[in-house]
């Protein structure tokens, strides 16, 4: 396997998947480094779709440590697979940042599979202190919190707005499929339309890397002027992507739901990376950021970015700030609980 290592700060390194960009999401970094600091030579990081998303290997005693992501724990035989892993002496933890039992993402078979695995892993753990509660309701586990962080080899210059762009770009930082804020985005967008352009990420098909392969503009959205449609990125992707598009501020304009209630705050981490401003709806994951609100707020937030671009760049350097204080290489603590796990 033809992967490269490069190096995130002392001591701590990532393994880049064949073909993929480096992977600057804490999620996927906290067991290699965690691996590196025990001693563990050898360590690689590969997609495998069917099993898991990431494993590393210790090539000491030939034991492997598979990190189960929450889309694939409620799949058909995902229990029976951890099983056998399991028996066959390997460690399996499982990482939850999805409310599985309120999502609409999984059915009551599927459910009772997401369970079952939660049951049978070696650890767990998830990416808010409400996923943390809600797991311990569902099932009496005591997952670790293990919040989102981006590696500060992912922080850009900041993106100034020269004189030349006469419009606010707007780039909104939803998931994938986020059609429940469609009516939240349409309102927004429309309000905006004498001074902004949108930029939203929508698609649909995947490949066996799990990638989009067809862009998609939603029929509720056809009929709006200032938008541009991009194809959805993976997580490896989407930073470098959405610096290239050029953004002057972001926006999380979320629903109120149990699924986003669930989330973290990764879309303010994005936007520190990207070096620009965000405003957020006034939910969980955004409890702990200055600007936040509702509709009207959230509106008059971008109406005051757009004329001033010195509050512009005030935001957009406490947006640094906020990002930069929990980037990966600043989370030793977290560091030391996953040594302590491998050391068993």
């Amino acid at each position: 396997m033809a992967d490269e290592v490069g190096e995130i700060s002392p001591h701590v390194f990532a393994v880049t998947p064949v073909g993929s960009e480096s992977i600057g999401y804490y999620r996927m970094l906290m067991p290699l480094a965690a691996a590196h600091c025990l001693g563990v030579k050898g360590s690689l990081v590969a997609r495998e779709p069917d099993d898991a998303d990431i494993f590393y290997h210790d090539r000491k005693n030939a034991t492997k440590t598979y990190l189960v992501a929450t889309h694939l724990t409620y799949r058909v035989g995902a229990a029976e697979r951890i099983k056998k892993l399991r028996s066959a002496g390997h460690r399996v933890l499982v990482d939850i940042d999805d409310y599985v039992w309120k999502a609409n993402i999984a059915c009551k078979q599927q459910i009772q599979e997401f369970e079952e695995s939660l049951s049978l892993a070696w650890k767990v753990t998830c990416s808010t202190a409400y996923l943390k509660s809600k797991i311990k309701l569902h099932t009496g586990i005591h997952a670790a919190l293990v919040p989102n962080a981006i590696s500060q080899n992912q922080f850009m210059p900041a993106i100034e707005r020269g004189e030349d762009a006469p419009r606010l770009r707007v780039i909104y930082t939803g998931s994938f499929r986020h059609s429940t804020e469609w009516p939240i985005i349409k309102k927004l967008v429309c309000e905006t339309s004498d001074f902004a352009t949108w930029i939203l990420f929508y698609g649909r098909g995947v490949n066996t890397r799990g990638e989009f392969v067809r862009l998609v503009v939603p029929p509720e959205l056809a009929d709006v002027a200032n938008i541009e449609w991009q194809m959805p990125q993976m997580p490896e992707t989407f930073l470098s992507t959405a610096y290239n598009l050029g953004p002057h501020v972001a926006v999380a304009p979320l629903a109120a739901n149990f699924l986003n209630h669930a989330k973290s705050d990764l879309k303010i981490l994005e936007a520190a990376a990207l070096g620009i401003p965000i405003v957020t709806q006034d939910l969980t994951p955004y409890e702990n950021w200055q600007w936040r609100g509702d509709f009207g707020l959230i509106l008059d937030f971008l109406r005051a970015l757009h004329k001033d671009e010195q509050v512009r760049r005030e935001i957009a350097e406490e947006t640094i700030n906020y990002g930069w204080e929990r980037r990966v290489e600043g989370q030793k603590y977290l560091y030391s609980i996953l040594m302590n796990w491998f050391s068993e």
